[in-house]
């Protein structure tokens, strides 16, 4: 029976996601030069830059770059072809290169920025999607369900632990605790790269129903030489965009790719 199941579930491809690094100063990010297929279905990949396409990075003239948590991911629900970066090129006929992990806080995606200098100079703007979740600590690597660093020795074992019964806790003492950094020092320091920053503001399903939905963001991180837009702002956007609280639709991510296409048209 055991080998049945294991069978069933490496066959299945229902253990088919990615695997990440984890470390005391980004948290974790994906592991570079990887792709797959959840459940034969949903496929996904990553570049060597640990972006999520597969093209190699490479500085090309008009290129977008697309940093954001596990919104821009896409995640198992979601193939390759329906993410919002992979949608924002195919509408704009422009270079995106979507970088993201799910949980990940501004800081982290900060890091990103800090550590890959030559990403930032190969492109021509940064467009950040941030929620409200985004602003506080940086996020650490904590579970190896969520975020597995390697292949489990039993697939079986990680669907059953993953997915019904959910033994594996988050760890409130991550083995890689990432220093908090000043997140407005270091927004203001990639600002000084002169390159176009367009903040792109997120709501969660609840927040939806404010009269402000994007109220959460610091008065700092929409200074004069970025703008920054709320998602709630898209003509007819409303609870049926979600998957869950947070997570668009195939329909939602188109429409948040459109609509960031056309904050773009107007500047």
């Amino acid at each position: 029976m055991t080998i049945l199941m294991e069978s069933f579930v490496r066959l299945s491809y229902i253990s088919n996601i990615p695997y990440y690094n984890a470390n005391n100063v980004i948290g974790y990010i994906p592991q570079p030069n990887q792709s797959g297929a959840f459940l034969w279905r949903n496929r996904w990949v990553f570049n060597d830059k640990s972006m999520g396409v597969a093209a190699p990075f490479k500085p090309v003239r008009n290129a977008i770059l697309l940093i954001g948590d596990s919104i821009v991911l896409g995640g198992n629900q979601l193939d390759q072809s329906q993410r919002i970066g992979v949608r924002l090129a195919a509408i704009t006929g422009r270079t995106v290169w979507p970088i993201s992990a799910g949980s990940w806080a501004l800081q982290n995606e900060l890091t990103y920025l800090r550590q890959h200098p030559e990403v930032v100079a190969g492109i021509d703007r940064i467009v950040i999607l941030s929620n409200s979740e985004d602003f506080g600590p940086p996020s650490h690597w904590a579970s190896p369900l969520t975020h597995p660093l390697h292949r489990p020795r039993s697939m079986a074992l990680y669907a059953l632990d993953r997915y019904i019964v959910k033994w594996t806790k988050p760890s409130t003492s991550p083995a890689w605790i990432v220093p908090v950094r000043d997140n407005r020092r270091d927004f203001a320091a990639l600002l000084a790269h002169g390159k176009p920053v367009t903040v792109i503001l997120y709501p969660t399903k609840a927040e939806l129903q404010r009269d402000a939905p994007c109220d959460f963001a610091p008065d700092w991180y929409v200074p004069p030489r970025s703008t920054g837009h709320c998602v709630s702002d898209i003509p007819g956007w409303g609870t049926a965009a979600y998957q869950d609280d947070i997570h668009p639709t195939a329909a939602g991510a188109d429409r948040v790719a459109a609509f960031i296409a056309g904050v773009m048209r107007t500047r």
